[in-house]
């Protein structure tokens, strides 16, 4: 779409309402405003008015605190991993890389249960099942579930 002077002036007026209303929102007003200026675009291709695409869009958005509560869990560490993990577009990349984490750190527990007794520190059979469970099996169990969790929730809404 070419550019809009008239949308433009409507995006700005908006950001400058919203960095004004929350300004914890303002590190990430750039990106909220292209995904603004992508929502009055489809908008518009279904037709109707440019006010009315921006209204609709601005809808879309909700209120300025809960969208600054999303970016911001969204850029947190763990929020970036969970994202990534749970992205529907790429479920499979998501699946790839919890399988990769068991069979990774399942890999590095046997290799421990070898080498432990070369370096003078043998590890029972029994130490090697609780570390395997508390360090591997219940985190990425529990991340699992989460992920499909976070995916369900996406479909549902």
């Amino acid at each position: 779409m070419p550019e809009s002077p008239a949308l433009d002036a409507l995006i700005e007026g908006w950001t400058d309402e919203v960095r004004a209303a929350e300004p914890s929102l303002a590190p990430y007003l750039a990106e909220v405003a292209d995904h603004l200026r992508s929502s009055v675009e489809a908008h518009l291709e279904s037709g109707g008015s440019l006010d009315a695409a921006f209204a609709a869009a601005v809808d879309e958005f909700g209120d300025p605190r809960d969208l600054s509560r999303e970016f911001a869990k969204s850029r947190r560490w763990p929020g970036r991993v969970l994202v990534w993990l749970a992205d529907e577009r790429h479920e499979t990349r998501g699946d790839l890389t919890i399988s990769g984490a068991w069979i990774g750190f399942s890999l590095a527990w046997s290799i421990a249960l070898f080498v432990s007794p070369l370096v003078g520190v043998p590890l029972t059979a029994e130490w090697m099942v609780v570390g395997w469970l508390a360090t591997t099996f219940a985190p990425l169990s529990i991340l699992d579930a989460f992920v499909k969790h976070c995916r369900r929730s996406r479909r549902e809404a």
